[in-house]
């Protein structure tokens, strides 16, 4: 294997500093709220995982590691990423959540229109994006990961 290969597994061309620097930051925001997203239910946190591995491939192969091997993205994102989708229970459960959260705060917290209308906004590219992605069956999901094992170390 010669040096290009093994610097860039992918097979994509190298990028510019900068533009490695601009991905990992992306990358490492879109992460930041990724996180937070697993404990506000408004935000949806899989897709933000997502564009992290998608900016971390290109830029950082160590981060997109440490990323894939870390419990955070767990085998949910992996199946994302594998185009194998998401199961239904996390679907019904994150949207059911989202709206019960996101009509709270219209209801009760604010009465600005502009910010009922981004909720919901928001609220609505999580529908699209929910209703985009497959849906993974149980068994699929068993098959891929025996004993719990992320899609890696299968």
């Amino acid at each position: 294997m010669n040096r290009s290969q093994h610097q860039n597994p992918a097979g994509f061309k190298p990028l510019p500093l900068f533009t490695k620097i601009l991905l990992v930051t992306a990358g490492t925001i879109s992460l930041g709220v990724g996180i937070v997203g697993a404990f506000l239910p408004v935000l949806p946190t899989t897709p933000f995982v997502l564009l992290a591995a998608i900016c971390y491939v290109r830029s950082s192969q160590r981060l997109y590691e440490r990323l894939m091997q870390s419990r955070f993205a767990s085998k949910h994102v992996h199946n994302v990423l594998a185009g194998k989708g998401i199961p239904l229970s996390v679907k019904v459960i994150s949207l059911s959540i989202s709206a019960v959260m996101i009509g709270y705060v219209s209801i009760f917290v604010t009465e600005h229109f502009v910010v009922r209308m981004l909720l919901g906004l928001l609220y609505l590219v999580q529908l699209g994006f929910m209703l985009k992605m497959k849906t993974l069956k149980h068994h699929q999901a068993e098959a891929d990961f025996p004993e719990g094992r992320l899609l890696d170390e299968a």
